[in-house]
């Protein structure tokens, strides 16, 4: 890598011209008033890939940059900022990224895939999204941004990754998911982040993976369906309609009961995935207006979509899956940013009119760094007094309460 120091006030020389720059291996500390400019490739661009901080001095920088240079404001837009414990961290990812891509079959990412736009088919509450909304639903998701953390950051729990999302929607006024809590548990699930869940849960959660295990590997273990093991088997084959009348007692049988557990969801799921067999074609059935729980139709998208055989007209291999098949696969080599990152965007949140002078267009869809290399989509609800332009005012401001 190459890096320089820099002091807050040339930074406003961002972008007009190539910088002095030594090559090394170790990352420096930046000064308290200063910070490091760091080019992970052997190309230096006009602007960095980060800029490094002083542990601790995230919030106060974004605040001064804010103020000083605004012009380039969102900076994080253009370059990554952070402190030096986490720049630490992204040197290290930028070294190992080949391995980084060997470790998940395509099967396993397919199924990932199915839970995000399964939570579509939840946010559009049981149907698909128009075709017209392009990738947006998809990148709104919490599943987009807990499937990129899991090819950046696996280790990261998705706890912290889950209140970070709900954060990012707060500041920008989208509407509230209530569902995202089960996708969290889910996820947790398929990425073997257990951090912080019970003893009795653990059980469960091991007897699931112990399931897809056996579903992935062909041979379907019927030790967790018991019960409804004779149902289960009766969906595989015969007429479709009776077949799906079977599936209806089945998932009354269920969800009449109060208080159906992770078990059943991954039941009724991978039931259903018997009847569509990688068609993604009866979503409908477990839409929010007939089972309230969300969980049975994220696994019913991750059995479809792991499926080996799926058909030409399936979701599986529509265009907003395979757009979401490349962008995921790029993201350990390529260095995804969006419009402003949720370190800045927290900063301007203090402000009375937050995006008055800001370059960030509120009134479409705007990208957030949630997570460093992890970019979500949200859709702001701003007022027309916010379009307005503001007068210019110091740095103290940046950091009152906007309640008191």
């Amino acid at each position: 890598m190459f890096i320089t120091t820099a002091e807050r006030t040339d930074l406003g020389h961002l972008g007009m011209g190539i910088w002095a720059t030594e090559r090394r291996n170790d990352l420096i500390l930046p000064a308290k008033d200063g910070c490091v400019l760091v080019w992970l490739s052997e190309e230096q661009a006009l602007m960095p890939d980060l800029i490094v901080v002083q542990n601790g001095e995230l919030q106060n920088f974004l605040a001064w940059a804010t103020t000083y240079i605004p012009q380039l404001c969102p900076l994080t837009a253009l370059v990554r900022v952070v402190e030096h414990r986490v720049a630490v961290e992204d040197v290290r990812l930028a070294a190992n990224k080949s391995r980084l891509t060997s470790d998940r079959s395509l099967r396993r990412l397919r199924g990932c895939l199915g839970i995000v736009n399964a939570e579509v088919v939840a946010a559009c509450r049981g149907s698909f999204a128009p075709f017209n909304a392009g990738l947006t639903p998809h990148l709104s998701t919490f599943s987009w941004l807990a499937l990129q953390v899991q090819y950046l950051k696996p280790e990261l729990p998705l706890r912290g990754v889950h209140e970070a999302w709900n954060e990012t929607r707060r500041l920008l006024g989208a509407r509230p998911v209530d569902y995202s809590t089960y996708i969290e548990d889910i996820w947790s699930i398929i990425a073997d982040n257990d951090a912080g869940i019970g003893s009795e849960r653990r059980h469960q959660v091991e007897q699931i993976r112990k399931f897809l295990s056996s579903v992935e590997e062909g041979r379907t273990s019927e030790s967790l369906l018991e019960a409804t093991q004779e149902a289960v088997q009766a969906v595989r084959t015969g007429p479709l309609e009776g077949r799906m009348e079977i599936f209806r007692r089945l998932l009354q049988d269920i969800y009449g009961k109060h208080g159906a557990s992770e078990i059943n969801a991954v039941v009724v799921g991978y039931a259903l995935s018997q009847i569509s067999q990688g068609s993604f074609s009866h979503v409908g059935l477990l839409g929010p207006n007939r089972v309230p729980d969300v969980q049975p139709l994220l696994w019913y998208g991750w059995f479809e979509f792991s499926r080996e055989n799926t058909e030409p007209s399936s979701s599986v291999v529509a265009a907003a899956s395979l757009q979401l098949l490349k962008r995921i696969q790029e993201v350990p080599t390529k260095s995804c940013r969006g419009n402003i990152a949720l370190d800045e965007l927290r900063v301007l949140a203090r402000l009375k009119e937050p995006f008055a002078e800001c370059l960030l267009d509120v009134r479409h869809p705007i990208s957030v760094e949630v997570i460093p290399g992890a970019v979500t989509m949200v859709q702001t609800r701003v007022s027309s007094s916010q379009n307005n332009a503001r007068k210019r005012h110091g740095q103290l401001p940046l950091f009152d309460n906007v309640y008191d």
